[in-house]
Formats: C-alpha cells, structure tokens, sequence
C-alpha cells in the first residue's frame, strides 16, 4: 500500500490516475478526456472520493469515469461524471461501496461488473447507490455477468434507492449473459473422466439480495 493520503486537489488532468492508497479522502480533482479509464481504484480501503468531475465524449470508447476493483469501505459522493463508458464500474473484489449523490450522463451509468470472466475472482458484497441521477445515458444501473463462468462468486446485498433517470434507454439491466464479442461459445466443464459426463455449468455467478426502491423518470425520448 502507498502512504495515506489526505486532501488530495488537482487541476484538469489527462491521463488516467490510478490509486492503491488506504484512509484517504480524495476531493476537487477533475479529469478530462482520459485515455481509457480516468480513476482506477485497486487494493484499497477506507476512501471517499468527493467532487470529483469527469468530462469525455459520450462517444468515446473505454473511457469508463471510476473503476473500482479488489477494494473495501469505498465511497464516491457529490460527483459529475460523463463518459462514453460507464460512470462508474465495479469489478470482483469489493466490499461495502457507497455512491451518493452522483450525476451520471453522457455514458452507460453504474455498472457491477462484468463478473466471472476469470477464475480467481472474489465476490461483491454491499452496494449502496443513493440519490443519483442519470441523464442521457445509454443505461442506468447494471449488473452484468458472463455466462458459463469458471469461477463461483456472488453478488449480494446492493441497494438502489431514490434514483433519477432522464431519458435513459435502459434504466435497469441484470445481464447473466454477458459477451462484449460476436462470437460466445458454451463453456463445458468435466465432472467426470469420460466424455459420457460432460455438462453444461452456465450461471456460476449468483446474484441475490438485490434492491430497487424509488426509481422515476420519463420514458427515454427514443421509445
């Protein structure tokens, strides 16, 4: 781990901050037009990410606003955040996030995952997106898993409470069958030293304890 770090402030930025660091409160920073990914956030605990603005084409690839991964008791709050990617994305590995007050558009929204596209994934445990609001964006709140997974993980206990959504096309998606790419063949897995014991294990990735309460907003103009 890094030396804590308190107070962080910085002007505009352009290229990608990654962050390993543990207690610190990280505020006033704004990114614009990233290559790829603006904040990544791996490895750590006990971080509140505040005010933070984040600006890129809503056509631009990959240029998710805040990606956290493998990290615990982290929190994103007061922000504004437009990409052409997700706003903010959470990959395997965390344990007790918090989003408030966050203003997504354009991009895809808040997306978990996707999950259990590697073997060595751990689960994501405790999810709090709280008075938020999307505009524009291509989806709102997101779960998304790959389909015959190679390792067993779940997805537990979030919470989606007092949401916005402004014109989005998909406010809420849980996609067990994820596959960024054309082609996605059936995994098959052995149970046994014969090929007359062969099935099919698809949905490896479970999701439960799930919550959706107060979520409003206008049908999407394209409808």
């Amino acid at each position: 781990m890094q030396t804590p770090t308190r107070g962080i402030h910085s002007s505009p930025i352009f290229l990608a901050l990654t962050i390993f660091v543990t207690n610190a409160t990280i505020s006033g920073i704004s990114s614009i037009n990233s290559k790829l990914f603006h904040f990544q956030i791996f490895e750590s605990r006990d971080i509140t990410l505040d005010s933070i603005r984040i600006s890129a084409p809503g056509d631009s690839p990959n240029t998710d606003g805040i990606h956290i991964a493998d990290s615990t008791n982290i929190q994103v709050t007061n922000s504004v955040i437009g990409t052409g990617d997700d706003c903010i994305s959470i990959g395997p590995g965390c344990t007790n996030l918090t989003i408030l007050n966050v203003a997504c558009g354009p991009g895809h929204g808040i997306s978990v995952g996707s999950l259990g596209k590697n073997a060595n994934e751990k689960d994501v445990n405790g999810l709090a997106v709280r008075k938020c609001t999307f505009t524009g964006t291509t989806n709102g709140l997101r779960i998304k898993t790959w389909p015959s997974s190679p390792a067993r993980l779940q997805a537990t206990g979030f919470l989606f409470e007092d949401i916005i959504m402004n014109n989005v096309y998909n406010p809420i998606i849980i996609d067990q069958n994820y596959c960024p790419y054309a082609n996605c063949p059936e995994t098959v897995y052995l149970i046994a030293t014969t090929a007359k014991h062969i099935i099919r294990v698809l949905n490896l990735v479970k999701i439960k304890d799930i919550k959706f309460r107060n979520i409003t907003g206008p049908l999407p103009l394209q409808l």
